[in-house]
This record gives C-alpha cells, sequence and structure tokens, in this order.
C-alpha cells in the first residue's frame, strides 16, 4: 500500500479490489507515478496474482467441475471467470500505458473503473459458486 507515513493496512479480496479502486485515482498524483503503475501492471499480470492468467486458467477449471457434475457450478460461472480475466488484463494495460505517460489522470480513472468493474463481477462470481456448494 502506498501512504505517507500512516500505518498500513492490508485488505483482502472484493473488499481488498474495491480499496484498490477508490485509491487508484490518487495514485495519479503521486510523484513517482510512472514507477508506480509500472510495478503494479506487473503484479497484476506477471508476478505472484496472474491476473487474467489465474483466471483463465480458473475458468477452465469451472468448464471441466461442470462436466463432471452440473450441479456443482452455475452455467454462467466459467463465462464470468472469463470476463474478470479480461478486466483484470485491461487493468494490467491500463496502468502499463500509465506508466508511459506524464500526469495523464484520466488513465488513473479508466484503471479504477476496470478495478470496481471487477470486483462487482467477482463478487457475483464467488457468490454464485457459494450459493452452489452452501
Amino acid at each position: 500500500m502506498i501512504g505517507s507515513g500512516s500505518a498500513t493496512r492490508v485488505t483482502t479480496g472484493i473488499e481488498g479490489i474495491r480499496r484498490l479502486a477508490r485509491s487508484l485515482p490518487g495514485w495519479g498524483e503521486l510523484d513517482e507515478a510512472r514507477q508506480v503503475a509500472r510495478f503494479n501492471a506487473s503484479c497484476i499480470e506477471k508476478f505472484g496474482n496472474g491476473g487474467g492468467n489465474f483466471r483463465r486458467l480458473y475458468a477452465g477449471f469451472l468448464d471441466w467441475a461442470r462436466e463432471q457434475d452440473e450441479s456443482l457450478v452455475p452455467e454462467d460461472a466459467p463465462a464470468r471467470a472469463r470476463h474478470a480475466a479480461d478486466g483484470w488484463t485491461a487493468l494490467s494495460a491500463t496502468l502499463a500505458r500509465a506508466s508511459e505517460e506524464d500526469s495523464d489522470l484520466e488513465l488513473w480513472r479508466e484503471a479504477a473503473g476496470h478495478a470496481a468493474a471487477i470486483a462487482e463481477g467477482e463478487e457475483a462470481l464467488f457468490g454464485s459458486l457459494v450459493d452452489r456448494v452452501a
């Protein structure tokens, strides 16, 4: 997390994505905005979480799970996972563009929009999965 001397607070899951969406527009005003954008673009798509790649793999798993037992996975879940994958990839690409351009605050707002849409989509995806097994 980026902060100015304040204590770091970790937020995970859907709320973490929502918090990211709320904070992204302000990142464009940082002195090191381009470096922050470059680092986060790489983190999303290449490093730890795999961004779109992971969600595409998960969509394949959901397809397989439906083949095993349709009652376990809602019919639209694989498509929702692919949609989330596209969102993560778009977020990463927008941040990569922000790393190449000085002070384009519109790119940071666009990135925030991607993150907010991802949160909504993933909440619907995982909510539908929980409803099946709960």
